[in-house]
């Protein structure tokens, strides 16, 4: 069965939470997943791929560097960038005084749950890297390398960020 309208108020990011889904699996049929992400200083995911996930990223305000198959892009708010499946990609934001925001889509749907799973993971300290490697399987996450920010050593209040 057809899943209803939705409405999204424009409300913020809510709960203080970094991404926000718009429209979430179960309003897709699990077909995709459209979210927001603020994106403070030296923050991003490590650079990883998906082999049955495409994912559209568009910046909304702010500037971000991507690493995309190897080759690194400087995006700015209004550029789009297209990551078809098995490309190995990261990003980040690299200006201290400025937090970038994301719109992004994922196609099929997915990363919602895993970030779920991983902030519970994650919710007691480093967790096992034999979990790691297991919700990496399960949720189509292949880690190929550390996040852009550790990789330009980039510092956060001062530390070098160790992700």
């Amino acid at each position: 069965m057809a899943q209803p309208p939705k409405i999204i108020p424009a409300n913020g990011m809510g709960d203080g939470a970094e991404t926000r889904f718009l429209v979430t699996a179960v309003d897709s049929s699990n077909i995709f997943e459209w979210f927001e992400t603020t994106l403070p200083f030296g923050s991003g995911p490590a650079y990883h791929s998906h082999q049955r996930t495409d994912e559209v990223l568009r910046v909304l305000a702010g500037e971000v560097k991507f690493k995309l198959g190897g080759i690194w892009y400087d995006l700015s708010a209004g550029d789009t960038c297209f990551i078809p499946r098995s490309t190995p990609h990261a990003f980040t934001n690299i200006y201290p005084d400025t937090t970038a925001q994301l719109l992004g889509v994922v196609i099929p749907a997915g990363l919602e749950t895993f970030l779920r799973v991983l902030e519970t993971a994650l919710a007691h300290g480093p967790p096992d890297e034999i979990i790691l490697a297991e919700l990496a399987v399960r949720f189509d996450q292949a880690i190929l390398g550390p996040s852009l920010a550790v990789e330009l050593g980039l510092s956060v209040d001062g530390k070098t960020v160790t992700l």
